[in-house]
């Protein structure tokens, strides 16, 4: 069998010719030929994985909202692109103007992307203070500060995190939850704890690249993101971001996870596609079911709704056109 890179050189090449690709399934054989385009992929995603905000396209709301009764948002950031900060705010504010009354931010499986992206977006909620300072390995620092230009004032949060959750995605749940004046509760479990910043340069025409450490970050209070592979080599396991609640999963709980998330792709594309802002009686049973396999997810929506009562604003807004 072929390597995942050896694999790739033979399926990539230029852009606009064909590739035929042989698929088996179930012991038969299938040859597709496809079209080699660049793939952009989304940072931004709703209750299923192919409902996705890209840069210029119309946003179906239905597909942000996880709880139509309570008028709870969902929103699952995967990496941070340039264009993520910019594209979040305006979900986020037209979310806003329909009545939303409390966010779950998903940072699960978010290995990071653009540090500048990761504090644009935590500018997003925060409307003063430093959200992170890196410094170079000669010294240099830059810092960002956040703007008074809050979104989603007074509405409560909650961010999942778990030991996919690195970087970039480490740098906003860290912003969101400093100590003395937390943002939003942290539930899941520890972080990847990398605490580290990457770039990457291309090495020649071919395409090789170099991935290297240029380097470190600190959160607001001079708070460091410990590095996992520094403690692990003091025998150590409190590396990264603690959750304000943890709450683990099992394997059976992934599996079936997975499964759920697999039959809402089905549903993904007529969701995307529609104009209509309820959902279909069939995704919102399976959206039942993808709550109630995900431990972390149910608990972040209780905290959600016992902050929105504590918070004074149980009671159905009125929503505005948008």
């Amino acid at each position: 069998s072929l390597s995942l890179d050896c694999a790739t050189r033979q399926i990539s090449g230029p852009e606009g010719t064909a590739v035929a690709l042989t698929i088996q399934r179930d012991g038969q054989e299938e040859t597709v030929s496809i079209i080699r385009r660049k793939i952009v992929l989304p940072s931004l995603h709703g209750t299923t994985p192919k409902v996705s905000a890209a840069k210029g396209s119309e946003v179906n709301l239905s597909a942000y909202r996880i709880d139509r009764d309570e008028r709870i948002g969902y929103i699952w950031i995967s990496n941070f692109r340039q264009d993520t900060p910019q594209t979040l705010g305006e979900i986020l504010s037209r979310l806003e103007r329909r009545g939303l009354r409390g966010l779950l931010l998903d940072l699960r499986s978010n290995s990071g992307g653009i540090l500048e992206s990761a504090a644009g977006t935590a500018d997003l909620f925060l409307a003063e203070g430093v959200l992170v300072k890196s410094q170079t390995r000669q010294g240099q620092i830059l810092e960002y500060v956040a703007r008074d230009d809050q979104a989603l004032k007074g509405i409560p949060i909650v961010v999942l995190i778990d030991g996919t959750t690195a970087s970039g995605a480490e740098i906003l749940a860290g912003a969101l939850s400093e100590p003395g004046r937390p943002r939003a509760t942290l539930v899941g479990t520890r972080t990847y704890g990398k605490g580290s910043v990457q770039e990457v340069e291309p090495l020649a025409s071919d395409g090789s690249r170099i991935k290297y450490t240029c380097g470190f970050y600190t959160l607001s209070g001079n708070r460091v993101v410990p590095n996992r592979y520094q403690l692990n080599r003091q025998d150590r396991k409190d590396w990264g971001l603690a959750p304000d609640i943890e709450v683990p999963l099992n394997e059976p709980q992934l599996s079936e996870l997975v499964k759920v998330q697999r039959q809402l792709r089905q549903l993904s594309e007529e969701a995307a596609r529609s104009e209509e802002e309820d959902l279909p009686e069939e995704k919102l049973a399976l959206l039942e079911s993808l709550v109630r396999c995900d431990p972390q997810m149910t608990t972040g929506l209780t905290i959600l709704k016992s902050q929105m009562l504590a918070a004074a604003i149980s009671s159905p807004l009125s929503a505005v056109s948008d």
